[in-house]
């Protein structure tokens, strides 16, 4: 019975987005930027996760669906920067800064401020739920200004 596969639900079963309660491995896991964690001993794109409140409290979900393959060729025009001391992250948008942040802000110790710099711009440029979470921390006029300026990321 163990083997038996449920043919009818298998689609289903593959589709589901994989996740883990979030207070089984928050010890193992590293912030990365605003709500994206990282598991501490992966490298890949492939290890970002989301934390998502629910009923149940708190989880992980996967996020490297097929937008990884999707960007992968892409160019990315987003770029993250740290500051000397890693204190603070810039982001930018076709070489314009879009926002500056401080790493502590969001729970990202200083020496892993290289890794939201590394990320950022790949996250930023797959997935608009992630863009426009940034883009609304921005003052109302700073945002407008930004999409006036750059009308592909009003999508």
């Amino acid at each position: 019975m163990k083997f038996d596969v449920d043919y009818l639900n298998l689609d289903q079963q593959l589709t589901q987005p994989k996740y883990f309660n979030y207070s089984d491995v928050k010890d193992r896991l590293v912030k990365v930027a605003f709500d994206i964690v990282k598991f501490r001993e992966s490298d890949a794109i492939d290890g970002l996760w989301q934390i998502q409140q629910t009923n149940d409290g708190e989880i992980i979900v996967a996020t490297y669906e097929d937008e990884v393959v999707k960007q992968a060729s892409a160019t990315i025009d987003w770029e993250a920067r740290a500051n000397a001391t890693g204190n603070s992250v810039t982001v930018f948008y076709k070489g314009e800064p879009v926002t500056k942040f401080a790493t502590v802000q969001y729970g990202i110790p200083a020496e892993d401020a290289h890794l939201v710099c590394k990320y950022v711009p790949e996250k930023l440029a797959s997935n608009v739920d992630f863009r426009k979470k940034m883009l609304n921390e921005l003052s109302n006029d700073d945002r407008l200004e930004l999409l006036k300026k750059f009308p592909e990321l009003n999508d």
